[in-house]
């Protein structure tokens, strides 16, 4: 179904990314709960995002002379730091800033 080109050249690389987008959110997501004095769910966390990098980097270093392998490495890293930040916007865990005006 699928040539071994395509499946070295493209859907190794795509999957790549994902993971790595997976893997640096949940790394956000984790250092964010941790300041936030939620510390149960980091540890858990922790073991998910060194997991999914432990995949993702032997399968990058297993085909070293593909350089969209790299590629997809470095963009989902940064995608997933972009998407990370969106997903600390939608818990709404950061630091909010509240006004109260009296008269």
């Amino acid at each position: 179904m699928f040539s071994l080109s395509f499946f070295e050249w493209v859907l190794v690389p795509f999957l790549i990314f994902c993971a790595r987008i997976c893997d640096v959110t949940i790394g956000t997501v984790k250092v964010i709960l941790i300041t936030k004095g939620m510390r149960r769910l980091s540890p858990f966390l922790g073991f998910i995002e060194v997991l999914i990098w432990i995949v993702t980097i032997s399968k990058v270093m297993e085909n070293l002379n593909n350089p969209v392998n790299y590629v997809a490495y470095a963009a989902g890293f940064a995608s997933g730091t972009y998407v990370g930040m969106l997903v600390e916007d939608r818990l709404a865990l950061g630091t909010a800033m509240v006004r109260v005006i009296t008269r």
